[in-house]
């Protein structure tokens, strides 16, 4: 899940030229929460 997340937010950032990506992560769902964590991104 995680390497999926990644290859999103590179393909989002770099060939789409966005500059910012919303997402919204229930912390109950640790992995999800730990994925954006881990990433940089406010929780």
């Amino acid at each position: 899940m995680i390497e999926a997340a990644k290859a999103l937010l590179k393909f989002g950032f770099e060939k789409l030229n966005l500059h910012r990506i919303f997402a919204i992560c229930d912390p109950a769902k640790y992995k999800f929460y730990a994925c954006f964590r881990e990433n940089r991104y406010e929780t």
